[in-house]
């Protein structure tokens, strides 16, 4: 079984907003104080390029997209539900994600975002799509313990 993705359409955002997964929750309370619907809108509103994946069902399990910072600096990001981490749907998003993030980085020489240090899965697929990460440090809408990680041509 696997997962695949595709350009994302505007009532994907519906799809997935009340099934976030609860990390996902938490962090872009803590980030930006917005909630999951709030969060989809405008990350899907201000991507140069978003995606919707989808599982070997055709639901929708996760959007994902980079948002241009600069000319040559971009912000990653991800919202997912609980299914996108079970075993079944594991090794295809792994292996699709870094040839996603490998076309990213031919296009931007920075890519960087935060990630609240509590969000232990997020972290272990960042490592695995190769960024690095600053110390925790305090940050946010609701300040609490946030990495910074990044990329650098």
């Amino acid at each position: 079984m696997s997962v695949t993705y595709r350009t994302s359409i505007e009532a994907d955002i519906a799809i997935l907003a009340p099934n976030i997964r609860e990390h996902d929750r938490h962090e872009i309370y803590c980030s930006h104080g917005v909630t999951p619907l709030e969060a989809l809108t405008i990350s899907f509103s201000n991507s140069v390029e978003c995606y919707t994946i989808e599982d070997h069902n055709g639901s929708v399990v996760g959007m994902f997209g980079v948002t241009k910072h600069t000319g040559i600096e971009a912000i990653p990001w991800l919202l997912a539900t609980d299914a996108l981490p079970k075993k079944e749907n594991q090794r295809s998003f792994i292996t699709q994600g870094k040839d996603w993030i490998t076309g990213i980085k031919s296009r931007y020489e920075k890519l960087s975002n935060r990630v609240h240090a509590d969000n232990r899965t997020s972290i272990r697929w960042l490592k695995s799509l190769g960024f690095s990460f600053d110390q925790e440090a305090i940050w946010g809408y609701r300040p609490s313990r946030f990495i910074r990680f990044y990329w650098n041509r």
